[in-house]
């Protein structure tokens, strides 16, 4: 007999599988085929493409729904791949959490040898041909450095999974997790381990996170494609997963579980940022401020505080008034070094918004109402505060994603 369910703060959304594996286009998806991430990416990029936006987004492609399911069932594997979801059933309803995590890691298994058929993968790498997205310090060695550069190099890709299931606050990322916490409690499934994401060695590629968003990091080569998609597709199956859709009351088990694809070019600026839209309103009933962090590099920066800190600074949404309120301690940054992501030790004094005198303050706290500007139009758009993750390539502000903050 299944335990009782927590209510929590995710949204479901009823999946629409596709007839055949194909790749559509990013503006084409919506959350019943490709999941809620998936169709808030096309979005952002329609709201980008008005010429007030402020800011520019990333085209892409998605797998939609079903094309895991189709594949799993064209290449023999759907009988294994039953088995190890009963076995995530009966280990969630039985509170085990050591077999809940042999059961994922099972299930995790099928789906990375899954890959998607070969014209599909091919099809993909073709949608971004000669396209290539890079800071002015991603190729310090090359003459370009320091251009946005259409070529017939092999870009990168970012490589995304879209689940039917998510929290869609982002400042409520705590806020999910916790009710992930009390599942735990509430049924003694105490395991360090779960929750924790496969290692690159099972995803298959390198795995990175963007304000908290997972994904993963290949060059635009069809078997290296292939394989990150069969590495989101696996994402269905963490025990993260797994304990999401039962908190969210989702009928007919984990084989029910739909996980979608997006594929982007990787936008690897020199800056990263999070914009959060205000939920405090004054007397006149208007929000108050907007508060943006920055950091070096791109790819975001870790939440561990003792890795250090990134910049914070607090925009008066009345008139625009910037202030810093944290200065950076980061250590380390990312960054693109030819076709490899690499990691550097930070050195302020030589980052575009590194210094501490009041040109470098200016620079930074007039990034930051420019940024504030553009979480002002998506949030006008979305009808709700948001949280907006993105990235500075030379002077164009990058949006790679926006959602609602938790109330």
């Amino acid at each position: 007999v299944s335990l009782p369910l927590l209510a929590g703060p995710f949204r479901f959304v009823k999946a629409t599988d596709c007839a055949t594996p194909r790749a559509r286009d990013l503006l084409e998806a919506t959350a019943e085929r490709a999941g809620y991430k998936a169709a808030s990416l096309g979005d952002v990029a329609r709201v980008a493409s008005r010429p007030a936006s402020g800011f520019r987004a990333l085209r892409g492609v998605t797998i939609p729904f079903g094309c895991f399911e189709a594949c799993v069932r064209e290449q023999g594997k759907q009988a294994e791949l039953d088995n190890a979801l009963q076995d995530v059933d009966a280990a969630v309803d039985a509170g085990d959490a050591h077999a809940l995590r042999l059961a994922c890691d099972a299930a995790r298994r099928v789906a990375i040898n899954t890959l998607p058929p070969p014209d599909l993968a091919a099809t993909v790498c073709a949608s971004f041909v000669g396209e290539d997205i890079m800071g002015p310090d991603t190729y310090a060695e090359s003459p370009n450095a320091g251009t946005l550069r259409s070529t017939t190099e092999v870009p990168l890709l970012a490589v995304r999974a879209s689940h039917d299931v998510e929290d869609p606050a982002c400042a409520g990322g705590d806020r999910a997790a916790s009710f992930v916490d009390a599942f735990f409690a509430k049924h003694a499934m105490f395991d360090s381990d779960l929750g924790k994401t496969p290692s690159d060695e099972d995803s298959g590629g390198f795995s990175q996170t963007l304000g908290g968003l997972s994904f993963g990091v290949t060059a635009a080569r069809s078997r290296d494609v292939a394989e990150a998609v069969s590495a989101a597709w696996a994402s269905a199956f963490t025990p993260e997963a797994v304990i999401r859709r039962r908190v969210a009351g989702v009928a007919g088990g984990h084989k029910s579980a739909r996980v979608a694809v997006v594929v982007q070019p990787l936008a690897a600026g020199s800056v990263s940022f999070e914009v959060r839209t205000s939920r405090a309103t004054g007397s006149d009933g208007h929000p108050t401020h907007t508060f943006v962090t920055l950091g070096p590099g791109f790819g975001g920066w870790s939440r561990d505080a003792r890795a250090g800190e990134p910049f914070e600074v607090r925009v008066d949404t009345r008139d625009g008034a910037a202030t810093t309120i944290a200065y950076a301690s980061l250590e380390t940054k990312r960054r693109v070094k030819g076709n490899v992501v690499v990691t550097e030790p930070v050195s302020y004094a030589h980052e575009a918004l590194g210094g501490v005198g009041a040109e470098a303050k200016e620079r930074r706290e007039s990034l930051a109402r420019r940024l504030a500007a553009v979480g002002a139009v998506l949030e006008a758009e979305f009808g709700t505060p948001q949280l907006v993750e993105g990235c500075l390539v030379e002077d164009e502000v990058f949006v790679t994603r926006t959602r609602p903050r938790q109330p």
